[in-house]
């Protein structure tokens, strides 16, 4: 059967042929006209080039999708034990993409637009007297291997309104959490 929709799609690419030297050139078809014929002009052979670049591309596509045998349960039960999932290949980090990766890791820790450690200032926020006058000044680190040793300077209101300086050396893990307060004043 597929070679009927094949033989059908060649006879309109051929005619689709003929119609595009027809929108090229309407007067190749119009020399031997009868009496009473209507002359071929550049709008019907368009029209008639556009259908039969359709319906060929039609036929070509039930020609190829046709006929084609459909795997039966034994086939695809007979291939499916041959065919095993290969686990996917685990990357091998070299030194320098493992100290990357670190470095990555602790300065997400820290802000963009002041350098503050995002944990460390949610901590001294949560204890001083008057959260909303907290001023950052500057916030430097050291990496302990294990943890970091964070130092902020910052100004903030103390009990009785004055803005004073006051500096936190703290230690943090290295994944941001506060895990002790090193010193305070």
């Amino acid at each position: 059967m597929a070679y009927v929709w094949g033989i059908l799609a060649f006879l309109f690419f051929v005619f689709g042929l003929i119609m595009f030297i027809g929108i090229i050139n309407p007067n190749l078809f119009n020399k031997k006209l009868k009496e009473g014929q209507r002359p071929l002009t550049r709008k019907v052979a368009m029209f008639s080039w556009i259908l039969c670049s359709i319906l060929f591309f039609v036929f070509v596509g039930i020609a190829s999708s046709k006929d084609r045998p459909t795997p039966t349960k034994e086939a695809v039960a007979s291939i499916a034990p041959t065919i095993s999932p290969t686990p996917a290949p685990t990357p091998v980090l070299t030194e320098a993409d493992k100290k990357e990766a670190r470095i990555k890791l602790i300065e997400s820790q820290f802000s963009v637009w002041d350098g503050s450690h995002d944990g460390l200032t949610d901590y001294i926020k949560k204890n001083m007297n008057d959260p909303k006058s907290y001023d950052h000044d500057e916030t430097t680190y050291r990496d302990d291997g294990d943890y970091l040793t964070v130092r902020t300077v910052f100004r903030g209101k103390n009990a009785f309104g004055g803005v004073v300086k006051n500096v936190v050396i703290a230690k943090v893990s290295l994944d941001g959490q506060v895990l002790e307060i090193v010193s305070q004043n």
